[in-house]
Formats: structure tokens, sequence, C-alpha cells
């Protein structure tokens, strides 16, 4: 999680889960202007897709808030819980820059 100098500040929001088969796994999520990490609280996994892997990204409402998904183009989706709805404006906008992609809702 070191910072780089001289690029745009990323997107980060703590207390987010990556949602598996139905369990919520808490950890932190960093969007980045070529990148998206997951970092799980619990077991220290981390879990990174470059732009170029990022197919689609959809914006919806969710048992624990708001959900991102990011549907990879090897046609997996990799799902993150617990944002709140004034994120998804901020979301929106620098997903749309960074990895050329549009929020769907």
């Amino acid at each position: 999680w070191g910072k780089k100098m001289g690029s745009e500040p990323p997107l980060e929001f703590s207390d987010v889960y990556h949602v598996v088969r139905g369990s919520l796994n808490p950890g932190r999520v960093r969007i980045q202007p070529d990148k998206v990490t997951f970092k799980s609280s619990r077991t220290g996994k981390i879990d990174q897709f470059s732009g170029p892997e990022l197919d689609e990204v959809h914006w919806m409402r969710s048992a624990k808030g708001y959900e991102m998904k990011l549907v990879l183009t090897n046609g997996n989706s990799f799902r993150l819980q617990g944002f709140k709805e004034p994120d998804g404006d901020r979301l929106s906008s620098k997903v749309g820059k960074w990895f050329d992609k549009k929020g769907r809702t």
C-alpha cells in the first residue's frame, strides 16, 4: 500500500467486503489509474486487476449498502460490497477516466 509520488491520488475504501459464493470477506480496496487492488483483512491475501483485465464495471444496490462488480475479460467477476451511495459518483468518474469504462447500474 505504498504511495507513488507524482501520480493522481488513488481512491481508497476500507470496510468493504469481497463477496465469494455468498460469504463476505472484509478488507479494503484501492483503485489507481492502472489497477484495482483488494486486500483481505482476514487473510492478508491481495487480489489485483490491471486496467486491460477489466471488461465492465457495474454499480448496484446490495445487502451491505452498494456493490461494485468488476467483470473481467476472462469472464470471471469480482464483487465488492459495503460502499455508500455518494461513493458511486467518485467511482464512476475515476473508473471512466482511468480505465475507459462507464459504470453501469
